[in-house]
């Protein structure tokens, strides 16, 4: 009577234990990727800012650049000089620089502002691997809760005294009987098989 008793304890151990193994996992997995969309939130409003920073910049040195170009056709103006040859050439060399200029700030801003929003790609495929690796890690919990539950209630019924032949139905047979008490070769001479 204690056999089936201390068996099934030791099953029930062994479940529980995989059981909480897989809880364990599942809730570290939740955690890892509840950060990983974290991160990837406050990259994407870090990629969002750096997009607003590079247009106020690039607002500024425009609104400077053509100060500049202002003050400079005012003063051909009041020196009296035409708007042609060398006085052109400058003014146009100097609208180009400036136009060269802001087209760089807003190409670097974009560049700062795709990094940021390549990691937060990465953290979001980050979350979705976690996710799978937990649930790989629960499922393998569970598994080999199970397998010891099965391990261990066998092997302590089996301790208590209890009777494995008689528990899975083998000492019900004539030929496994015969095998286990003469070997096998005394099963084959009475005609029987090993089961």
């Amino acid at each position: 009577m204690a056999a089936p008793v201390v068996g099934g304890i030791a099953a029930a151990t062994g479940l529980i234990g995989g059981v909480m193994q897989a809880v364990d996992a599942t809730q570290q997995a939740k955690a890892a990727e509840k950060a990983a969309k974290y991160n990837a939130g406050v990259a994407e409003r870090n990629a969002q800012f750096q997009r607003e920073q590079t247009e106020m910049e690039a607002a500024r040195a425009q609104r400077e650049g053509d100060q500049v170009l202002g003050r400079q056709r005012a003063l051909y103006g009041a020196s009296g000089a035409e708007f042609k040859g060398s006085a052109l050439d400058v003014l146009r060399s100097d609208a180009q620089q400036l136009a060269g200029d802001i087209f760089m700030l807003r190409e670097m801003g974009e560049r700062r502002a795709a990094a940021f929003d390549e990691e937060a790609r990465m953290e979001l495929e980050r979350a979705k691997m976690v996710r799978r690796q937990g649930r790989r890690a629960a499922g393998s919990a569970i598994l080999m809760g199970g397998l010891r539950a099965v391990s261990g209630g066998l092997g302590a019924y089996s301790m208590a005294g209890g009777d494995l032949d008689g528990l899975f139905g083998f000492g019900r047979s004539p030929s496994f009987d015969a095998a286990r008490m003469s070997g096998i070769g005394a099963a084959r001479r009475a005609g029987g098989g090993i089961y």
